[in-house]
């Protein structure tokens, strides 16, 4: 019977990592190692994949086009898409043939390789300590972006992980969009729109692909999201990613536009399910600046004379105004009481031009989700 298989097969596998143990790998700390054991599981071999790229001279003039005539820019928006991808299958395969019943901690990087992209994706391998078969299909094995601390708390939250999951974007505002801006903000100062809405609606699209992926997979929140920005000429790429989850609390999606994600740090996840309140989504804002000639003179003869630069304070002050009304508009259209965790980061595109982007995630009052226990463990609170 089916069942009896099942049986086979779990007791198989606990004979092989029997035999296996004598020699294995991992980048898991004491901390993370104590953390899953009290959850039933024990480290194993890192897993790991890569995936090597590259466009293509058909696909790179129609990129090129594409970028000239200004919005999405689908060849490397789809070039990431299937590098990270193929990547991260080619990780969770190396996991399944080592016997792992889950992978942690994964961490998905792009990088520059002689000309090409390589798409890296790796993670601590973890096996259930029982050999008892559970109630799932044999050749199904989560994945988590959690630590093992974070693992902790995230089931102590009462999420169930399920799969990684990856949204991305590419877009452009078009060559002859990208230079007329140039000459107007060579000249006046201010927030450049173009490029602003060329980053937001870049993230905007790559959380709503996120949320689709976990939609597919059947869940109904992301926690942990993280954002990775790659510059190219002319274009924005931004990736998000996180980990896909089940809440028995929280209702099931009919819509990717009804799953649920968070910033949060699965740490803080535990602590404000503790307080009474639940994410409902990450949040991300954008506004890039410029100098421009006149203060750009102006504060530089203020640097001369030494003091405060009142027209750079003033230019970065209302940037920073713009990406926190960016926020608090967003959590007005779902329905938030709060904001939480709201972080500004401010980076130089090119001299004279600073984008500010901020991101957080929006809350609410719902006493109906309930943590496992009233403290963590020290060994998470490190």
């Amino acid at each position: 019977s089916k069942a009896t298989v099942s049986v086979l097969y779990w007791r198989m596998r606990a004979v092989s990592r029997q035999v296996r143990r004598a020699s294995w790998v991992t980048p898991l700390s004491g901390n993370e190692m104590h953390c899953l054991e009290m959850k039933g599981l024990t480290g194993d071999s890192l897993a790991f994949g890569n995936s090597v790229r590259s466009l293509g001279v058909a696909r790179s003039l129609i990129s090129f086009l594409s970028t000239g005539a200004g919005g999405k820019n689908t060849q490397i928006t789809n070039l990431i898409q299937d590098g990270r991808t193929k990547a991260y299958e080619k990780m969770m395969a190396e996991a399944i043939d080592q016997g792992n019943d889950g992978v942690v901690g994964i961490t998905s990087d792009i990088g520059p390789l002689g000309g090409l992209i390589e798409f890296v994706s790796y993670g601590s391998g973890v096996q259930k300590i029982s050999t008892e078969p559970v109630d799932t299909d044999t050749d199904k094995i989560f994945s988590t972006t959690c630590t093992g601390e974070q693992y902790y708390c995230l089931t102590e939250a009462g999420f169930s992980p399920k799969t990684v999951v990856f949204g991305n974007e590419a877009y452009s505002a078009g060559l002859k969009g990208v230079f007329l801006h140039s000459l107007r903000t060579a000249i006046f100062s201010g927030e450049v729109k173009a490029f602003s809405d060329i980053f937001n609606k870049a993230r905007k699209n790559a959380l709503m692909r996120l949320k689709e992926d976990a939609f597919k997979n059947g869940c109904n929140f992301v926690s942990g999201v993280r954002m990775q920005a790659v510059r190219l000429p002319f274009i924005q790429e931004v990736t998000f990613y996180g980990t896909a989850c089940v809440h028995p609390s929280l209702p099931m999606p009919s819509s990717p536009e009804q799953v649920f994600t968070s910033a949060l740090a699965e740490e803080e996840l535990w602590s404000l399910v503790s307080a009474g309140r639940r994410p409902v989504a990450a949040l991300t804002g954008c506004s890039v600046y410029n100098m421009g000639i006149g203060r750009s003179v102006t504060g530089g003869l203020q640097q001369l004379r030494g003091g405060e630069a009142s027209r750079y304070s003033d230019l970065t002050q209302k940037a920073r105004q713009a990406v926190m009304k960016q926020l608090k508009d967003q959590a007005d259209r779902v329905n938030a009481d709060e904001v939480v965790s709201v972080r500004i980061e401010v980076e130089e595109i090119r001299p004279g031009m600073v984008e500010f982007f901020a991101y957080g995630t929006a809350v609410r009052h719902d006493s109906k989700l309930q943590i496992a226990t009233k403290t963590l463990p020290p060994q998470v609170c490190r």
